[in-house]
């Protein structure tokens, strides 16, 4: 890439060296036309410059090489090269009316001279062949086209008639002017073609180099990507572990820590915490059969939300005795998987929650939907989640997903996971997920603990 950004400088400097030598050409084939001129008259009249006339001729073309000279630099302004590039490259004039200027005061010359003595015919051919170069086309005919006349005029090679001597002399300074016209001109449409050329290419080249950059930020975004799908995985993965495993681990803790203490008081209220810790057992152990399948083909469960609500409720109430009561509005359903599962795990983390903190003896489940919302609250008349958990001081704002004491979004405090715990915490994930809240705040009365989730029907 940067020998092709290399070679396209060095083709351009080119381009701009061989501009430069061709107005170099000119202008020596300018200063010659002058002095063949001059030196034609002194060959032929030496007596001329002796007069008035002469001293004029010498005066005027000394004008004319300045004005040639020095107009060239006027016409282009402070920076020649741009000046060049723009007219060529863009073919725009940056001072038309200077080069106007200039065209006149060479044609007004050169008729002045022409009027002094004939030998200085020449001298129209040069605003002749600048006119083709001083203003783009089509407004460049109007110059050329009267200096063409004036040409015509000069050599006197109008037909006075329709003879063939008139018309092949007529004919000649016609073909001779189209040759001159062509030499003129050529090169123009030539470095023209060239600039516009080169100046593709280093387009293409400036493209395919930003090209190369997008190519490289897709591959760090990918890159990123990647990296947030593997995080966001883990943290899922994370979530089913606490939510399967974590819960039925820690069941089966209480109950084997309960066993242990009735042992030797109540051997048949031992054997029976027993039996419940092998039934959570084998619980936990259908589940996390289920999360593997679930993991190795993907799919929902065929059970609905209100089933599966229902259901861990009452398996919660037949290890506590809680009284419980469960309303669930039948227009709830249909809803989008994540959701439903959103729902779901958000539900059976606060009873289980209730079940291991609370010491609850009744435990109401609401499940409804306002309009676009599904609204899921859990409310129980235990010890109350202030006194269990604190909130923490935070600052005050409203943030989707946080869980807010007293269910208050413009609350100053909120409600974590203790230390070493996780709970709340994939609560607040699995809802915000979903782009929904979950607020946590004492129950009716400023007793007990209650857990309102919204979520929007369908995911976003």
């Amino acid at each position: 890439m940067q020998e092709a950004q290399t070679s396209s400088l060095t083709q351009m400097t080119a381009l701009g060296r061989f501009g430069k030598n061709i107005s170099l050409f000119w202008r020596i084939v300018v200063f010659a036309s002058v002095l063949i001129s001059l030196l034609n008259i002194l060959a032929h009249d030496p007596s001329f410059y002796a007069g008035p006339r002469g001293w004029g001729a010498l005066a005027l073309a000394l004008c004319y090489l300045i004005a040639f000279t020095y107009g060239a630099h006027w016409i282009a302004g402070s920076n020649p090269d741009d000046y060049w590039k723009t007219r060529i490259n863009c073919g725009r004039v940056l001072f038309p009316w200077r080069a106007v200027a200039l065209w006149a005061v060479l044609v007004a010359l050169s008729v002045v001279m022409f009027a002094l003595d004939t030998n200085f015919l020449w001298l129209i051919w040069i605003p002749y062949g600048m006119s083709f170069t001083l203003l783009p086309m089509p407004r460049g005919l109007l110059l050329i086209v009267p200096t063409a006349f004036l040409v015509i005029a000069f050599n006197q090679e109008l037909p006075k008639t329709l003879s063939m001597p008139d018309l092949v002399n007529f004919t000649g300074l016609v073909l001779g002017m189209a040759c001159y016209s062509a030499v003129i001109y050529m090169p123009i449409v030539l470095l023209r073609h060239r600039f516009q050329r080169e100046r593709m290419y280093a387009d293409l080249e400036q493209s395919h180099r930003e090209l190369e950059a997008a190519h490289q930020q897709l591959e760090h975004a990918a890159t990123h990507e990647r990296e947030l799908a593997v995080l966001r995985e883990r943290g899922r993965l994370a979530r089913d572990m606490h939510d399967t495993l974590g819960h039925s681990l820690a069941l089966m803790t209480v109950k084997l820590e309960a066993a242990q203490r009735l042992r030797h008081v109540d051997s048949d209220r031992a054997d029976h915490e027993v039996a419940a810790t092998q039934a959570i057992a084998r619980g936990a152990l259908a589940e996390l059969r289920a999360a593997i399948a679930n993991l190795r083909t993907p799919g929902g469960s065929s059970e609905s939300l209100a089933n599966a609500l229902s259901r861990a409720v009452c398996d919660g109430a037949a290890r506590t005795g809680w009284q419980v009561t469960c309303e669930i509005a039948p227009d709830v359903e249909p809803l989008s998987d994540q959701v439903s599962e959103a729902l779901l795990r958000t539900g059976i983390e606060a009873l289980t929650n209730i079940e291991r903190h609370a010491d609850a003896h009744t435990v109401c489940i609401q499940l409804t939907r306002q309009h676009d919302t599904v609204i899921l609250r859990i409310e129980d008349d235990g010890v109350g989640i202030l006194t269990t958990n604190p909130p923490q001081r935070i600052e005050a704002r409203t943030v989707r997903g946080t869980a807010m004491a007293n269910g208050d979004d413009s609350a100053h405090s909120a409600i974590n996971s203790p230390q070493g715990h996780f709970g709340i915490t994939g609560m607040r994930e699995r809802t915000a997920g979903v782009s929904g809240t979950v607020l946590i705040g004492a129950g009716a009365n400023g007793h007990g603990t209650c857990v309102e989730v919204r979520l929007p029907v369908a995911a976003e």
